[in-house]
């Protein structure tokens, strides 16, 4: 298997559907990436529902969690991965990882509870052949910023992080292979949301620029943005470097 990040789902807030949001898709936030032959989900949006059958057919997959709001959760009650899943996340709001989930996943908002083993995911987990290291972004109740490596390839998912000029982000994503990034707003939507713990496209693009990545993906799109207005900031985007681009589901970016 070629290393890879499959995009299952790159929406934000809640999943939309319609004719104007075919190309860039809506379903919310998860990422399938391969690194030396292994998988690894980040996150469990609805786009965990777009799991290729290769997946589902393998005996063991580990989901890696940013944090627990519900845009990141809402795939795992529907998703129905037939063997061990392994989920690992950050304890938040005196909650562990399982007790994030079964808050969520509980009577009488849900009836069960997806089956699966928990792990606390710290600043350094091995997964076989891929190493996790994190760092906290700025989102309200926290957030995860994820960097996979294996193979000499690095990919960095930072997904609902503000981007500050004290923001660890340029360093832990220096001269990585991939850097999916959050850019939900654009400069003209920030002061009325940059308490909301997102970014704007731009200073996305910033901080790739400056931590030298080689790729970059705006993931985390706005539930109201068309496909006809982010190819408008596909274009601005690709004025920084033709490898940049706003994250399409079902693209497949090869590292």
């Amino acid at each position: 298997m070629a290393d890879s990040v499959l995009i299952l789902g790159a929406r934000g807030s809640l999943p939309v559907s319609g004719r104007q949001f075919i190309k860039y898709g809506g379903a919310t936030s998860s990422y399938l990436v391969t690194l030396c032959g292994k998988t690894v989900v980040l996150d469990g949006g609805t786009g965990l529902l777009n799991l290729p059958e290769a997946v589902l057919a393998e005996p063991e997959l580990d989901l890696i969690l940013s944090h627990p709001h519900a845009d990141h959760l809402m795939g795992l009650g529907m998703a129905a991965y037939p063997g061990r899943l392994r989920i690992f996340a950050k304890t938040r709001g005196g909650l562990s990882p399982r007790e994030q989930v079964e808050r969520f996943y509980s009577p009488p908002l849900w009836p069960v509870s997806p089956e699966a083993e928990y792990f606390e995911l710290g600043e350094k987990t091995i997964l076989g052949p891929i190493t996790v290291e994190t760092a906290e972004g700025v989102h309200p109740g926290g957030v995860s910023l994820i960097k996979l490596s294996g193979g000499g390839k690095t990919v960095v998912y930072a997904t609902d992080t503000t981007i500050t000029e004290e923001s660890p982000l340029p360093a832990f994503a220096a001269g990585c292979d991939l850097l999916l990034c959050d850019g939900q707003y654009g400069a003209g939507d920030w002061e009325a949301r940059r308490d909301y713990g997102h970014s704007t496209w731009e200073a996305a693009a910033d901080a790739a620029r400056g931590a030298g990545a080689k790729r970059l993906r705006i993931i985390h799109h706005d539930p109201g943005r068309s496909d006809s207005e982010l190819d408008a900031l596909s274009l601005e985007l690709k004025r920084f470097s033709p490898d940049w681009d706003f994250a399409r589901e079902g693209e497949e970016v090869f590292i």
